[in-house]
């Protein structure tokens, strides 16, 4: 789990990439669930693209260790205003991170 994040830059026009890194070094991109935004991920504020950010990296943590994705869908507004929408510049969000904020939460 340790050097594994989520990981994402914005394009000079629009958009944004985000990717997960495990902990392999395996780069691959992450799945937009989308829930709020039609256009993909975003961060650095709070609306409808860190939404959708947040609940996508809380999905792929749980799948990756079969947790109960419950814990995405119940906590993910959450996640996104204490860990997406504050992020400045470049995302890089490690997996420690995401275990620590999941684990205080009840399924």
């Amino acid at each position: 789990m340790f050097n594994a994040k989520y990981f994402g830059k914005k394009q000079e026009i629009g958009g944004c990439s985000v990717y997960v890194q495990d902990e392999k070094k395996n780069i691959t991109p992450l799945k937009h669930i989308e829930r709020h935004s039609p256009d993909g991920f975003q961060w650095g504020y709070y609306g409808s693209g860190p939404a959708d950010l947040a609940l996508s990296i809380l999905h792929d943590f749980c799948k990756r260790y079969d947790m109960n994705p419950t814990l995405a869908e119940d906590n993910y507004q959450e996640f996104k205003n204490k860990f997406i929408a504050s992020v400045e510049g470049n995302l890089s969000i490690d997996f420690v991170t995401v275990q620590k904020f999941l684990e205080c939460k009840p399924i």
